[in-house]
């Protein structure tokens, strides 16, 4: 399938929103009732004819709040969570297994949501777009923390994070839409100390790190090509990994081998490129639909996919790719379901 892509952004008050879309059409399956089946067999059907992924252009109100709903005690006995965000909507968190298609647990409002991501405590961050925060929520709540971060560097979208307690922001792109960057708190820093960048940087998409802290960055060079870089130990100057066989990666994440997880919404298949991430990769396996992130459970057993064509999250086991099921009760395909993440994670 080609994929058509359009790149721009809008200036506000608040800060620049970026966006980077195609079209959407052809005849994917609705979000309701969805049924069972090889993720394969299924891919001629669910695939649309176009992307449109990770950021839309809003403007947002200078002072928009976060609205906080349902934080209730009882949210705090969630202990197998996922979280899912909506770029124009709520952010769900739900109870895991979610088999039966239950409601989420509670949302959180939030302003342009990305990506996003739970530490190893299993507290969330959610990056608003709209206003240049990165907000936090106590593990399986909507209860807001008193940590927030400010990012004076971009527009954020996507968080890791390493075992030193250093937090990692992506911006897709960075103050007034100069190229995307990584902005790096140190611990317990409200401020970013510095920033990893890179000359063949454009928009910078999803982030991860693997088990030595060296930190992994998905993007969109200035030649308009999927890339992934990394920089070791969080430090400058990065190391453009020379993968095949990926056409437009946007959510990456690590299994309990180390292997790199890519989530291919162009091609619509998860990409496993075994050390040292180099060539073709060593397997991969159909999504059902134009899933953007993925995230794995702490077992490495399930991988959460978002599926911003069918506005759903599917569970596949791993790494074998069987699909399992889906979920979509209180998400929308209007909405742009884009973030994931799962507490207890392999790679938080």
């Amino acid at each position: 399938m080609r994929v058509q892509i359009r790149l721009g952004y809008v200036l506000t008050a608040a800060a620049p929103l970026a966006f980077l879309a195609g079209c959407l059409g052809g005849s994917g399956q609705s979000p309701g009732g969805i049924p069972a089946g090889n993720p394969v067999s299924q891919q001629s059907t669910a695939r649309q004819t176009g992307l449109a992924m990770w950021g839309r252009p809003e403007f947002i109100r200078p002072g928009d709040q976060l609205i906080l709903g349902n934080p209730a005690p009882t949210d705090a006995k969630i202990i197998n969570s996922v979280y899912v965000g909506q770029f124009k909507a709520a952010d769900n968190v739900y109870a895991l297994p979610n088999k039966k298609n239950v409601p989420p647990k509670c949302t959180i409002a939030g302003v342009g949501v990305n990506g996003l991501g739970v530490n190893p405590a299993g507290v969330l961050f959610l990056p608003q777009g709209g206003t240049r925060t990165v907000t936090t929520y106590f593990k399986g709540s909507c209860t807001q923390t008193v940590l927030t971060l400010d990012d004076p560097d971009g527009q954020p979208s996507d968080v890791a994070f390493a075992s030193t307690g250093t937090t990692y922001v992506t911006n897709i792109f960075g103050v007034n839409g100069a190229p995307g960057n990584v902005a790096v708190y140190p611990k317990g820093a409200r401020s970013p100390s510095r920033t990893l960048t890179d000359a063949s940087m454009n928009e910078v998409l999803g982030i991860a790190t693997d088990s030595k802290n060296n930190v992994y960055v998905s993007y969109i060079n200035t030649n308009n090509g999927s890339k992934i870089i990394e920089f070791p130990h969080g430090q400058m100057p990065g190391q453009i990994l020379h993968i095949t066989a990926n056409t437009f990666i946007i959510g990456i994440t690590f299994d309990d081998k180390q292997d790199l997880i890519a989530v291919d919404a162009g091609a619509g298949a998860v990409l496993v490129y075994a050390i040292p991430y180099r060539g073709a990769p060593t397997s991969s396996f159909a999504t059902r639909g134009e899933s953007v992130d993925g995230k794995l459970d702490s077992q490495s057993m399930h991988i959460y996919l978002s599926d911003l064509g069918q506005g759903t999250v599917d569970v596949f086991a791993f790494p074998t790719g069987t699909y399992l099921y889906s979920f979509n009760n209180g998400l929308s395909q209007a909405n742009d379901v884009e973030g994931i993440g799962v507490y207890p994670s392999e790679n938080n």
